[in-house]
């Protein structure tokens, strides 16, 4: 069966306090899925502007540019970043718009502990 979207309305209503029904889990790994992803390409991208001076472009340009930026380091620690990335975002991308997504709850899983990865990999500011 086809994800029914309504269900991140209905997330978003439990995160905000609203009295409603209670979120699908599949929602809730879908956004688990999504947030992960955004934690670690923001703070990747802050590392990149904030510790390099780096002139990161604004809008969907930004993404690949990030990933890129870590795909040429010498470090293997920083390099890697920027596959990690890459399968983070491919998963946001089928959690965020694909109606069926098979091994969801795994994705899930397997995301926020590579964007954990990723931030605990850049250098501390």
């Amino acid at each position: 069966m086809s994800f029914d979207w309504r269900e991140f309305l209905n997330l978003a209503k439990e995160l905000c306090g609203v009295q409603c029904t209670p979120a699908s889990d599949e929602a809730k790994w879908r956004t688990s899925v999504s947030r992960a992803y955004y934690a670690a390409f923001c703070e990747a991208r802050n590392y990149l502007t904030d510790v390099e001076g780096l002139d990161v472009p604004e809008g969907p340009e930004a993404h690949g540019f990030v990933s890129r930026a870590f795909a040429g380091r010498n470090e293997k620690g920083l390099r890697r970043i920027s596959s990690r990335l890459d399968g983070l975002r491919d998963y946001r991308n089928k959690a965020d718009y694909d109606n069926w997504v098979s091994g969801l709850q795994s994705m899930s899983t397997a995301s926020t502990s590579n964007a954990w990865r990723i931030i605990s990999a850049l250098p501390r500011r």
